[in-house]
């Protein structure tokens, strides 16, 4: 976790860690690389919806490596609204990203 302008941002590590905590199989677990390509999508379909990108310390941060987002509230955010992974939605606030930034 790193915080920058009084803002908490997570690794997608982190946030797959808090996540399979909720999940009792391991089917369901979420990956890092799936979480990478959800938030690649995340930010074209953002981009295609508004003709805006998404904000560097709004929805993410670059990490130790220029590859490296760490997400915010806001970055899970717009992953649960827009991200689909393998046909599939992915609902990180739902299935507890939220409580990360408490």
């Amino acid at each position: 976790m790193r915080i920058v302008n009084n803002k908490k941002f997570v690794t997608l590590n982190e946030l797959a860690a808090h996540l399979n905590l909720k999940k009792s199989e391991e089917r369901f677990f979420y990956g890092v690389p799936e979480l990478a390509c959800a938030w690649a999508d995340t930010r074209a379909k953002h981009y295609q919806a508004t003709g805006k990108q998404v904000k560097e310390d709004v929805h993410y941060v670059t990490g130790d490596t220029p590859a490296e987002h760490l997400l915010s509230l806001e970055g899970c955010e717009l992953i649960e609204k827009y991200a689909t992974v393998d046909a599939h939605n992915v609902p990180v606030i739902t299935d507890g990203a939220a409580e990360l930034f408490h």
